[in-house]
């Protein structure tokens, strides 16, 4: 099971796109990189517990996401596929030409509960294996509530995963105001399966969806 999150109430554009999808190290691969696209709703008031999925993103050459491929949900639950399916990246590069590639989105949506306690719900199953040449968790943590909020919101944090596997600078994609720490802080300490192309580990970008929902009590 990879963590607990909740997605928020509202449907918007996320924002501040990145310059490039080449890598900082200066190697020929640069991993596609998302540019633009639609927040994924809260799941439905009678869902109480954690709800988790992990979904594999097909982006061919021009960027446009082909397909929408579940590895891992919650039963009866799925919320990532629908807004995922519109998004748009600057596509991958190797050796200087754009290529199709997969990216991660995992999603973990909170229940409404100010602590990470175990909660009602049935436990996520997985549904495919994913592809070589996008990283997976190995390691994850759970964003918290900030004790001050008042509100549901969804941040979405963009990392890029080293060779190594260490998820570095972490990025907000979307307008999350007083959730932002939150989930910052817990993507740093997630660390992953890096991706891998032609045999060799590389690096690449995954997006990290931290979700909340207003305690209820």
């Amino acid at each position: 099971m990879i963590g607990a999150w909740g997605i928020v109430a509202v449907i918007g554009c996320l924002i501040d796109s990145p310059v490039t999808a080449q890598p900082s190290d200066g190697s020929e691969f640069g991993a596609a990189r998302w540019i633009s696209g639609s927040v994924p709703s809260l799941p439905s008031p009678n869902a109480i517990g954690w709800i988790d999925e992990m979904t594999e993103l097909t982006v061919d050459k021009t960027g446009r996401v082909q397909s929408v491929t579940p590895l891992l949900a919650t039963p009866g639950t799925s919320l990532i596929a629908q807004a995922a399916a519109d998004w748009l990246f600057q596509p991958a590069i190797d050796g200087g030409r754009a290529i199709a590639s997969h990216v991660l989105v995992a999603a973990i949506f909170r229940p409404p509960d100010a602590y990470n306690n175990p909660a009602p719900g049935s436990p996520p199953q997985t549904l495919a294996a994913p592809s070589h040449d996008m990283p997976m968790p190995a390691a994850t943590a759970d964003p918290v509530y900030p004790p001050l909020a008042v509100a549901d919101a969804v941040a979405i944090v963009e990392v890029r995963v080293g060779a190594d596997g260490a998820a570095r600078t972490p990025r907000l994609v979307n307008s999350a105001p007083g959730f932002e720490a939150a989930a910052l802080d817990a993507a740093q300490r997630w660390s992953f399966r890096p991706a891998r192309l032609n045999g060799q580990p590389v690096s690449a970008f995954a997006y990290l969806v931290f979700g909340f929902r207003r305690p209820l009590s």
